[in-house]
């Protein structure tokens, strides 16, 4: 009883102070041993003689108390108000003083007591978290609380942050902390419905230690770019976007930023660009991926590009055109009876040539720029079954490929020199 009397003398205060504008109601919900039960749908019917004049209806609330507290207008005629509840078995049960009319404050208060519950219309917080792969020292945060159940309540969340930061904060949300280390999180789960009343509240807690480990960026991605020097000249520049993982790999999502090094920019993966003026400019490609699980990998690569006066690389006493090309990854072929394999590809010194179709062999080969001349050809002997191509000296660029087999059958491929 000692728990009914604290609550009611807190409401007393708060209506005995406000010109009496309103009655208070009050109701618990209590076990036989009188301890509070949240959660439980009360419905009020306030009479006037024999004629209900107002009907209410609200939940207990998450307090030891297991009240529900309401008010009606002074303005309202009435004399009594009836309280009841259901049970587990759907049976009805009255307040044990209903009909009620107001004590010696002024106020309606009485109580239900329930030998066996309804289900508890309570809330339990939860939240999920995991440091993030694109900021240091940062945590992300996912609610994962389970509501009470019932509609029109309306949730809030507050976090402790454990380094002496608070917020109120979102389903999801996030929060950069100092450095790396443990940190006391304390965050808390709010259901209230003020539309009935005082109306329903319910609030639980979740605490944990959580830790801040130090921060290691991702290394899957690399931004890079080289310049096609065999077809760069006369006013243009052709370099090739060599970034990995490349803008074709669906494995992951990646995007491009270009700065030109003249002010101008571009997000596009293969992007065209005209210089105003002569000169070697600074070229840096920004590369960003995302993968699979949303960890993100960013990458600079930066270089100095020009032409010269003669329109080759490096200087030029007018401006140039700079074409960004998308390599070709991996092995292209020109006709449809690929018979043999070529890798590596890109090559940086060693391409090697291997038979796919059983019995076939490489008669002769010939590799050319893409203007058409020949910077490379021989025979192949009888007894090599396997050609491996010395590429070496070759400038960078891209370059065509042709393989005669020994059954005449012509293939195709397009090679990139870095």
């Amino acid at each position: 009883m000692k728990k009914l009397l604290l609550a009611l003398t807190l409401l007393c205060g708060t209506f005995l102070g406000s010109a009496q504008t309103y009655h208070s109601i009050y109701v618990g919900v209590w076990t036989p041993t009188s301890v509070g039960i949240p959660g439980q749908k009360v419905w009020i019917n306030v009479y006037n003689g024999t004629t209900i004049v107002k009907r209410m209806s609200g939940y207990s609330d998450s307090s030891s108390f297991g009240g529900y507290s309401d008010s009606i207008s002074s303005s309202l005629i009435f004399d009594s108000i009836v309280s009841f509840s259901y049970d587990c078995n759907g049976n009805k049960i009255k307040g044990v003083a209903s009909p009620m009319p107001p004590n010696t404050w002024g106020m309606y208060e009485d109580t239900i007591t329930q030998t066996c519950s309804m289900n508890s219309y309570t809330g339990t917080a939860g939240v999920t978290y995991a440091q993030s792969t694109s900021q240091a020292n940062t945590i992300d945060f996912t609610d994962n609380s389970v509501g009470a159940g019932f509609q029109g309540t309306k949730s809030t969340y507050f976090c402790f942050y454990g380094d002496n930061d608070s917020a109120l904060v979102n389903s999801k949300f996030s929060h950069t902390y100092p450095g790396p280390g443990k940190y006391y999180v304390q965050y808390s789960f709010t259901e209230s419905d003020s539309s009935i009343g005082n109306g329903y509240f319910s609030q639980d807690w979740y605490r944990d230690t959580i830790e801040v480990l130090p921060f290691n960026p991702p290394t899957f991605c690399q931004a890079a770019y080289s310049v096609d020097t065999v077809n760069s000249g006369n006013g243009y520049a052709f370099i090739y976007n060599n970034s990995t993982p490349s803008i074709r790999d669906t494995n992951y999502t990646t995007t491009y930023h270009w700065d030109f090094g003249d002010g101008d920019t571009s997000n596009l993966p293969f992007p065209a660009h005209t210089y105003a003026n002569a000169g070697a400019y600074a070229v840096c490609l920004t590369a960003t991926s995302i993968d699979s699980v949303g960890a993100v990998c960013t990458s600079t690569f930066c270089d100095t590009l020009g032409i010269d006066s003669v329109g080759n690389l490096i200087y030029k006493n007018s401006g140039f055109t700079l074409t960004v090309k998308e390599p070709t990854v991996g092995v292209e072929e020109f006709d449809t009876q690929a018979i043999f394999e070529v890798y590596p590809n890109p090559v940086k010194d060693i391409l090697n040539v291997s038979l796919v179709s059983e019995g076939a062999k490489v008669k002769a080969y010939s590799v050319t720029d893409l203007k058409g001349s020949v910077v490379t050809k021989g025979l192949v002997k009888i007894d090599e079954i396997d050609l491996k191509l010395n590429l070496t000296k070759l400038q960078n660029g891209v370059y065509l490929l042709h393989l005669i087999s020994n059954d005449g059958v012509q293939s195709h491929y397009k090679i990139i020199k870095h």
